[in-house]
């Protein structure tokens, strides 16, 4: 409990910038994650997403396809399900570790959902 004489809370440096977006490839990803959405509202979100302080702002943001999201690796986090471009998909667990580097997950279609039920989403948009 702070008392009106304890002096302010002050950061020794300020904290660093945490980027929106990251590229990988030719792909690049919204770092948010959208959740409890069916299909449409999803497709929604992406098509209108803007980037505050981005030269593209709001260009060509839409959900991923499975391909992508194997692309992005770990980068792409989360159990799911997820909706795609291909359907609603989960991680079904990660491909063996090599040399202590986890291995990727392996996304399969998440069979007992359809674009009505309310998943997450992730943007992404070629580059």
């Amino acid at each position: 409990d702070r008392s009106e004489t304890d002096p302010d809370l002050r950061l020794a440096l300020p904290a660093p910038a945490v980027p929106l977006t990251r590229e990988f490839g030719s792909i690049e990803m919204f770092g948010g994650v959208v959740e409890g959405v069916n299909l449409q509202e999803a497709e929604n979100f992406c098509a209108n997403l803007e980037i505050p302080n981005s030269v593209t702002g709001r260009a060509a943001w839409r959900l991923p396809t499975i391909a992508e999201i194997e692309q992005l690796g770990l980068a792409f986090r989360g159990p799911g399900p997820f909706h795609t471009q291909d359907g609603p998909v989960y991680s079904a667990g990660n491909l063996p570790s090599v040399e202590g580097v986890p291995g990727n997950p392996i996304w399969e279609p998440a069979a007992d959902t359809d674009e009505t039920d309310p998943l997450a989403a992730r943007c992404v948009r070629s580059i």
